[in-house]
């Protein structure tokens, strides 16, 4: 009996030892699932703690920039309210003196007035002041003389301007050359370089206060308008798979980061550089987009006259391939017989984000009218044509 309560007890023992290390293993193995889960969640509390910052950081940012925008609009409405105060004392002035002589003493008033006006207007639109001392004669079709530029043989293919009023013309030169021209608001040559000429047409654009990026051909340059320096790269050289039979088409600037975009003729295709005209990188256009007039960077975005379609479209510039945001409306003109749209040839834009449009009612380079087009900052309405 006693051994048969001793083999008992011993099979007990067993069976205890037995549950014991059972339930310390499946203890362990849940200690290890705990802490894996542990591990887990302090990840993804860092993960969202470090979203929280960037999205506080960007809350902060867009923040500061409504601020900002808002002291600007600020600034314009004070500005205009001067306008219209000093516009409503000159008037009651007028009024008072009737048909009298004594009208002349509001001259002083009118002048003040105007001063006001055109520094305004020169604070607003910087580039206004590079047409000082520029005389047009009566007729629109006029065209402006500059000095040492007054014969046929010279044409321009493009014109840009920064706040300096300096004035950068690049076109045909006589016997067979091109030229890059610089001139000031007294339409005065303050330098001029000649080369022989290509038959493809040159482009340039204010890449920073004093250098201009210029384009034709596959052909890409700075050149400075303090001492006519000029670097120039082949940009077969710089990308390995440019086609052969590739020429750049248009050309743009980002100024606040430092990059120039070419447009290529029939290709969706635009490529970036830097101010140092280093490649950068390549994004696409939209699809349907493929002949291209003109482009500008404007508020961020990337504004493309194409002639596929005769449209006007604003172009989100991130990742590989570029974002339709919206299409601009077209003025309400009649295209000259045989075509049934207008097409946008340039476009451009102010400071404040206002948007001009150049239009043609023809072919491109064919006789036929052009309009110029004045387009809210959100690009949804035209101001005025």
């Amino acid at each position: 009996m006693k051994k048969e309560i001793q083999k008992i007890k011993t099979q007990y023992g067993n069976i205890c030892n037995d549950i014991r290390k059972k339930a310390e293993h499946e203890l362990k193995e849940l200690q290890q699932t705990l802490d894996e889960h542990m591990k887990d969640n302090c990840k993804n509390i860092s993960i969202l703690e470090g979203q929280l910052k960037s999205f506080i950081t960007l809350s902060k940012r867009k923040m500061e920039e409504a601020l900002r925008k808002f002291e600007e609009i600020k600034e314009q409405f004070e500005g205009i309210s001067k306008r219209c105060e000093n516009l409503k004392t000159t008037a009651e002035s007028i009024l008072r003196s009737k048909n009298d002589w004594t009208a002349v003493h509001c001259i002083p008033d009118v002048r003040s007035a105007i001063e006001r006006l055109n520094n305004e207007v020169e604070r607003n639109f910087p580039e206004s002041r590079c047409f000082r001392g520029i005389s047009i004669a009566e007729s629109e079709d006029s065209p402006i003389d500059i000095e040492g530029m007054n014969n046929t043989a010279w044409t321009v293919y493009h014109i840009t301007s920064n706040d300096d009023g300096s004035i950068v013309i690049t076109g045909d030169a006589p016997k067979d050359c091109r030229h890059i021209t610089v001139i000031n608001t007294r339409r005065n040559v303050l330098r001029q370089e000649k080369f022989v000429g290509s038959d493809y047409y040159h482009f340039g654009v204010f890449a920073s206060k004093f250098k201009v990026a210029t384009v034709y051909s596959n052909k890409i340059g700075l050149h400075d308008i303090r001492d006519s320096s000029y670097v120039e790269k082949d940009i077969k050289n710089i990308i390995s798979d440019w086609p052969a039979d590739r020429h750049v088409k248009c050309v743009a600037t980002d100024l606040e980061n430092n990059h120039i975009f070419l447009g290529v003729y029939g290709s969706r295709e635009i490529y970036v550089f830097d101010h140092q005209l280093k490649y950068h990188h390549t994004f696409t256009l939209p699809r349907l987009m493929k002949y291209r007039h003109d482009m500008a960077v404007i508020c961020g975005n990337l504004i493309v006259c194409d002639s596929t379609y005769c449209d006007l479209s604003v172009i989100s510039m991130e990742g590989v391939e570029g974002t339709l945001l919206q299409k601009l409306p077209s003025p309400d003109i009649k295209p000259d017989e045989g075509h049934y749209r207008i097409s946008p040839i340039s476009v451009c834009g102010d400071k404040r984000g206002f948007i001009y449009v150049l239009w043609m009612s023809g072919m491109t380079f064919a006789p036929g009218k052009r309009f110029l087009s004045q387009y809210s900052q959100d690009g949804s309405k035209i101001l005025s044509t």
